[in-house]
């Protein structure tokens, strides 16, 4: 028996729903994914500064392709600041949920970027999208709260996790794997949470993984190693001169001194100067090109800012931020680095090692000379702080020396062992306070100003506050240290019984610290190096251990710039940089720095009567050499 279809048997309408039924049957058209997100993906108000209908800058169409090609498994993009890479990978999720449902992660650095995500950019972009309106199915999903988890209408599903909570991704599997911010994420106790992510993808023969940042620093960032491993594509433009397509760097881009409003484009083919309004054209017929064309299934692509064309882009704007990141110094250097021109930076942070600095140690300390009886204090240090940490069974020291200048030595480390509950511990922490020292020229030397962290569990915090607060005039403060771009010394605040707390920012002291750590004292024409800090033979061995203990990152929230210090390794001890950064932070204490250094420079040898010191109950063998012969 044979059934053979003639349009012939149906009447009219008959015929008109037969087809349509075919047609709804029909797979749906192939689009390439730029072709879907400019006709169907749209910006809400309030998330974009044009919303509407997506329009993609000319770089964008292919890195969007190619998000979308099923034959490229990986795609690595080292990307900067005002480029649109965000709405970009939006509108990848949003094709996916669309058109092929399928399991998404979506891994960010932190459980705030993965809220912000989900409700400052997933929802209402799809509430403002025809095409998308209505896939995001409302209720629960697995059964938790759906605040970072959509599911959408076709079994498809989007879960936003933070890598800082690598548990979540045990449970999860994925086809898609979405990555933003890679630098931005920390190791954690588990391991690398991109690499968890990425076993979450192994059971899926046609996943895909896409990973994009803002670099950071040169040997640690994750996006420049991925984008090694790829095709290596740059967006090149060509010279509206001569014709030869060229990348876009920074040095390329000049200006006549004190005149940034003029910067313009230097071709380094034929060297003719290219003006801001040619920069349009210049784009729009830009192109990317495989530099390493033999790598297979990996793409990679890397775009700056010099070539966005958003108004807050243009080149003379660009200038003008470079000069002012210049002026203010390397950190904002690096953010310029890393966000307008998409690269790493080049530094010696992350260089400076414990065995480096141990071989720069010189002859000087606080002990004393036996043939002079005087201390071996360098002659240059007039003045001396003390940065203290406070542990349960011990509070540490260390000092420092300044010269008129400004320059720096580490004159010592001590330990003061005791339980810092017992207040024979700070009785002996006390007389160590009041130690004296001959110095070099014959007057006498002691502590000039003491921070000591009070940022341990509250028995002790009391103890700080109580020992610093009838001692503030021998300027000895109780402090807390406090993250992020904050003020090296801020007033003191009221706390608990009445004393007084200072609060200084942390991170720009260990910045300090560790850049001036890591210069060589001498430098290569044999001068001193005024910003380098010299260190004593007299230091523990394992002080150096210590003080390079952390390493600065900075991650990117949005493409706004985050410090961040980090341990080097899982249980690093860091009393040592500690107590560095409490010792250089009070020095900017209003009475240490009205101290008149140079009057001190000037200063002749006081007579000797005999040779008083300090009689404390009890010494540590570790300080006690310090007394010896003073």
């Amino acid at each position: 028996m044979s059934f053979e279809f003639r349009r012939a048997d149906f009447t009219k309408a008959e015929n008109a729903l037969v087809l349509s039924l075919f047609d709804e049957l029909k797979p749906p058209k192939k689009v390439t994914l730029s072709q879907w997100a400019e006709e169907n993906f749209v910006l809400p108000e309030g998330s974009s500064a044009k919303p509407g209908k997506f329009r993609l800058w000319p770089y964008q169409y292919e890195m969007l392709d190619v998000m979308g090609d099923p034959t490229i498994e990986r795609v690595s993009i080292i990307k900067s600041a005002r480029i649109g890479f965000t709405k970009g990978l939006i509108s990848a999720i949003a094709a996916t949920a669309a058109v092929d449902p399928c399991s998404i992660i979506l891994l960010v650095p932190t459980d705030d970027d993965a809220r912000g995500y989900a409700v400052d950019e997933i929802d209402p972009s799809f509430e403002a999208s025809p095409a998308l309106r209505g896939l995001i199915r409302s209720g629960r999903l697995d059964g938790r709260n759906t605040l970072t988890r959509r599911s959408f209408l076709g079994g498809g599903s989007l879960k936003i996790l933070s890598a800082r909570s690598p548990r979540n991704l045990r449970r999860h599997d994925a086809k898609k794997l979405f990555v933003d911010e890679a630098d931005g994420m920390e190791l954690t106790a588990e391991g690398d949470p991109i690499l968890l992510a990425e076993k979450r993808t192994l059971a899926h023969p046609d996943r895909k993984i896409v990973v994009g940042s803002t670099p950071t620093l040169e040997g640690v960032s994750v996006v420049d190693k991925l984008y090694s491993e790829s095709d290596q594509r740059v967006f090149e433009v060509p010279c509206p001169s001569c014709g030869t397509f060229t990348e876009i760097l920074w040095p390329m881009i000049r200006w006549p001194d004190g005149d940034p409003e003029k910067a313009a484009f230097l071709c380094p083919h034929c060297e003719e100067l290219i003006d801001e309004r040619h920069k349009p054209a210049m784009v729009y017929k830009g192109r990317w090109r495989k530099t390493r064309p033999e790598v297979k299934g990996h793409a990679g692509f890397r775009i700056n800012t010099l070539v966005s064309l958003l108004a807050n882009a243009s080149w003379a704007k660009l200038a003008a931020e470079f000069l002012k990141a210049k002026k203010s110094g390397p950190a904002d250097l690096q953010v310029f680095a890393n966000t307008i021109e998409g690269r790493v930076w080049k530094t010696s942070l992350n260089s400076i090692d414990a065995s480096g600095l141990a071989s720069r140690v010189e002859s000087f300390g606080v002990t004393t000379d036996p043939d002079t009886k005087r201390s071996r204090i360098p002659a240059e240090v007039v003045l001396i702080t003390c940065g203290a940490d406070v542990q349960d069974d011990r509070i540490e020291a260390t000092l420092f020396g300044w010269t008129v200048d400004g320059r720096r030595f580490v004159l010592a480390h001590f330990i003061i062992d005791g339980n810092t509950l017992d207040d024979g511990t700070w009785q002996e922490f006390d007389a160590f306070l009041k130690t004296t020292w001959t110095h070099p020229n014959g007057w006498k030397i002691g502590i000039d100003g003491t921070a000591i962290d009070s940022g341990g569990r509250e028995g002790r915090t009391q103890k700080v506050y109580d020992f610093c607060q009838p001692r503030l005039y021998r300027r000895i403060y109780a402090i807390k240290g406090d993250a992020g771009p904050k003020p090296v010394w801020r007033k003191a605040q009221k706390v608990k019984g009445g004393s007084r707390l200072f609060i200084i920012g942390v991170d720009q002291v260990k910045t300090d610290i560790i850049e001036s750590l890591a210069l060589d004292p001498i430098s290569e024409d044999g001068k001193q190096n005024s910003n380098a800090i010299r260190l004593s033979e007299d230091l523990p061995d394992d002080w150096f251990d210590q003080v390079t203990g952390e390493k600065r990152a900075i991650r990117y929230v949005r493409n706004r710039a985050i410090i961040e210090f980090q341990p080097r390794k899982r249980g690093q001890r860091v009393e040592a940089l500690d107590c560095a950064v409490y010792a250089v932070a009070v020095r900017q204490a209003p009475a240490l720095r009205s101290i008149d250094l140079e009057e001190r420079s000037r200063r002749v040898p006081e007579p000797v009567s005999g040779e008083a010191k300090p009689a404390p109950q009890k010494r540590s063998e570790d300080w006690a050499a310090a007394f010896n012969g003073q």
